[in-house]
């Protein structure tokens, strides 16, 4: 078998979320998976806290991605490393910013 993963993000205004909002989320997503594959999913990463990237936002907003705001952030993390070692999260970091640039030219 083959390893597979699919990734969504969903979101919208909302104010407040019951306690124990992700629960309904992750049943919802566990059944699909297990009907569509007919296997339990091995893990599910899911929760309130994700951030849309700079390119989801524009797509959401129905513009071209800020230039600026991917600029911002390489330039970010050149400054912050400009001396010393780097970490996984700063190379994250970078990834992030250059999959943006690269997604939408």
């Amino acid at each position: 078998m083959i390893e597979r993963v699919w990734k969504c993000k969903i979101g919208g205004q909302a104010d407040m979320l019951p306690m124990g909002a992700d629960s309904p989320m992750r049943k919802a997503i566990r059944a699909a998976y297990l009907e569509l594959t007919g296997c339990e999913p091995e893990f599910i990463f899911s929760g309130w806290a994700a951030k849309l990237t700079e390119g989801e936002r524009a797509v959401v907003e129905n513009r071209e991605p800020s230039e600026t705001h991917i600029i911002a952030r390489i330039s970010k993390f050149l400054a912050d490393h400009e001396s010393g070692p780097t970490t996984c999260m700063s190379h994250e970091l970078l990834r992030e910013a250059l999959k943006e640039l690269y997604e939408h030219a």
